[in-house]
C-alpha cells in the first residue's frame, strides 16, 4: 500500500529499464539540468555515495573534480583551456585554468 501512495505522491518512480519501483532519490543525477534522470542510478551503473565532500578539502588540490573528486585533465574548449573531469560524460565537473 505504501508503494501505491508513494507513486501517487511522487515519492517513488518506476524505472522503465529494470521495471523496479524505487525512491525518487535513486534517480538523482547532478549532471542533468533537471537534476533527475529517466533511468535509476542502478541501471546507469552510477554508484551514489552518501558521504559529503566538503569544498575545503578539494580546494587545496587543483587536480580533483569539485563534484566527484576524480582526477581532472587539461582540455581545450570553445572558450579556451579548462580542466575537465576524467569521468566525463557521467560527471561534467570543470575548473578554470588559473
Amino acid at each position: 500500500m505504501k508503494t501505491v501512495e508513494g507513486l501517487q505522491n511522487g515519492d517513488k518512480k518506476e524505472c522503465p529499464k529494470c521495471k523496479n519501483i524505487r525512491n525518487l532519490d535513486d534517480f538523482k543525477d547532478s549532471s542533468l539540468i533537471t537534476g533527475y534522470g529517466r533511468f535509476c542510478n542502478f541501471c546507469k551503473g552510477i554508484k551514489v555515495s552518501k558521504k559529503v565532500i566538503s569544498y575545503d578539502v578539494i580546494k587545496g588540490d587543483d587536480r580533483s573534480c569539485p563534484k566527484c573528486a576524480s582526477k581532472m585533465s587539461l582540455r581545450n574548449g570553445r572558450y579556451g583551456k579548462f580542466y575537465g573531469c576524467s569521468n566525463y560524460p557521467y560527471c561534467k565537473g570543470t575548473r578554470n585554468v588559473s
